[in-house]
């Protein structure tokens, strides 16, 4: 019997019965792949809070990954836990956008260090440069991945390219993916925050948010808002 140990990413996981977790990977050396970590809802000693996505942790692994064949996580150090993003829901939820498009277009890791600098940035985040870090997450994987994109995102505002985006991705999948309502929320907590909305001061800096009033009357409609990048 093969053991490893890796680095890895916590992409995502799923409960297999009563006590089993089958988790899902991403690793630089071995890019997506899925173990099951046995009796893993229920040790209290082994993977507490282990499995809480996005996290990195040293995972020590039991199978042979280059065979194919079914991989037990035997036990794992958590090395990162981004409690910054998990404290906030927008963030948290940009992150599982990131994960899952991530997983899906890119099985074999080369975008393994793209993925962690773009959670470690999306931590000191507010919560506009959040939103635009997402879609620019997405259109660069999209071209990463080879798929045709035309557009400049710096032309156009936050609802245009969201909309751009979904549609891309539909394209790619064939079909709609679940983790596409993200952008939704994301798109109505825009509007949702009317005239505290968040405009960054220096963006290159990524810091020096400042709050700004869009002097919106009580007549505008929401869907009359221009967000620019």
């Amino acid at each position: 019997m093969k053991f490893f140990s890796d680095k890895v990413l916590v992409v995502s996981k799923k409960f297999v019965n009563e006590n089993d977790v089958l988790v899902c990977f991403m690793s630089k050396n071995f890019g997506v792949f899925w173990a099951v970590a046995k009796n893993g809802r229920k040790s209290k000693k082994r993977f507490v809070n282990t499995f809480e996505q996005p996290c990195i942790i040293q995972g020590y692994f039991r199978g042979d990954i280059r065979g194919g064949r079914k991989i037990i996580i035997e036990r794992a150090e958590i090395l990162e836990n981004f409690e910054e993003i998990k404290s906030d829901f927008i963030k948290l939820l940009c992150s599982w956008f990131i994960l899952s498009l991530s997983k899906d277009l890119s099985v074999m890791g080369e975008i393994y260090d793209v993925i962690i600098d773009a959670l470690y940035k999306l931590r000191n985040m507010n919560h506009y440069e959040t939103f635009k870090n997402l879609i620019s997450y997405s259109k660069d994987i999209i071209v990463k991945e080879g798929f045709q994109w035309d557009v400049d995102l710096s032309e156009i505002d936050f609802h245009t390219a969201k909309k751009l985006i979904r549609e891309k991705i539909i394209e790619i999948y064939g079909n709609q993916p679940k983790f596409l309502f993200i952008l939704d929320e994301i798109e109505k907590y825009i509007f949702d925050l009317g005239k505290d909305f968040l405009f960054p001061g220096d963006w290159n800096e990524g810091k020096n948010a400042e709050k700004i009033s869009l002097n919106r009357s009580s007549e505008n409609k929401k869907d009359d808002i221009v967000v620019p990048w």
